[in-house]
């Protein structure tokens, strides 16, 4: 996991960024049922697997990925230790450009 927050829209949610490890990211979240267990699951900057989730499309106004789909942690979803060790954060930040011919 890169970065985690709560929200408390609709309901409190754990969101975060999880990462491949070819770099790619993408948005997770799980409702707050399932929110105590992903945190001790998923620590900030350990590789972990993550399996038996579900994919949709992200929607709403802001998207804290480029990618178009969001992953959405349940109970079913599987969470185990990884060997993987890559200290990269994988930081990517967007240029100025890209945020004014957003707005």
């Amino acid at each position: 996991m890169l970065h985690s927050w709560r929200q408390n829209f609709g309901g409190e949610t754990l969101e975060c960024i999880l990462a491949d490890e070819t770099g790619g990211k993408i948005h997770a979240s799980c409702k707050r049922s399932q929110m105590f267990r992903v945190q001790r699951g998923l620590p900030i900057g350990e590789w972990r697997f993550v399996e038996n989730f579900t994919v949709s499309r992200a929607s709403g106004q802001y998207r804290p990925t480029n990618l178009r789909y969001k992953m959405t942690i349940s109970g079913e979803t599987v969470i185990s230790k990884s060997d993987l060790q890559n200290n990269n954060h994988f930081l990517d930040l967007a240029s100025y450009e890209d945020i004014i011919e957003e707005n």
